[in-house]
């Protein structure tokens, strides 16, 4: 029986395991939350040095970890391993979609009435980003087809705060972790 990602990466000691990382956009200090993308998976971490974010990837067939990216901390893999969603921290600054292959930006996505890109996910068919923009106390959630230079409304969110985001495999559904000034819950809600 094959090993799954998720324990090749907790049995894996020889792994370069940076001081601070990144998963799918959120601070983690554990080996299993480390973003997994390809077969077999490498992993890709935040490796912050000296207030410089640098985004790494390590290969689990062994190797030297390769840079992929610099200056952006958020970002999220494709389900096919073959784009990375990334953004700097820095308010105002693009999400830029990158080729695996070639470590080149091949889309760049500004931002537009909000301050920055945090959240986002690809979808199922990695045919378009998810992303959330927050106005107030209002949140609203977004699709953008990486081919289309318009955006499309998947909801707002009056009142509330979109802590995670994430399609389901078959991308019927959108999985959100949602914060009110009183309660945090679990929605999951219909993609068109």
């Amino acid at each position: 029986m094959e090993p799954s990602r998720r324990d090749a990466v907790n049995r894996s000691d020889d792994v370069a395991r940076p001081q601070s990382c990144a998963s799918r956009g959120r601070p983690c200090e554990r080996a299993q939350d480390l973003d997994l993308a390809s077969d077999p998976p490498d992993v890709y971490a935040d490796a912050t040095e000296e207030k410089n974010s640098i985004l790494m990837r390590q290969s689990l067939r062994g190797g030297a970890p390769e840079k992929v990216a610099q200056g952006r901390q958020w970002f999220d893999v494709s389900s096919d391993g073959k784009l990375l969603a990334t953004a700097a921290v820095d308010k105002g600054a693009p999400l830029q979609i990158v080729s695996l292959d070639s470590l080149q930006t091949i889309r760049r996505f500004a931002t537009r009435d909000f301050d920055d890109f945090e959240r986002f996910a690809f979808s199922a068919d990695d045919k378009s980003i998810f992303y959330v923009t927050e106005k107030g106390s209002d949140t609203t959630i977004w699709r953008q087809p990486l081919e289309t230079a318009a955006p499309v409304k998947v909801a707002s969110l009056p009142g509330r705060t979109v802590n995670w985001i994430r399609p389901s495999p078959d991308g019927k559904k959108l999985g959100l972790i949602l914060e009110a000034p009183t309660s945090e819950a679990v929605l999951l809600h219909d993609v068109r």
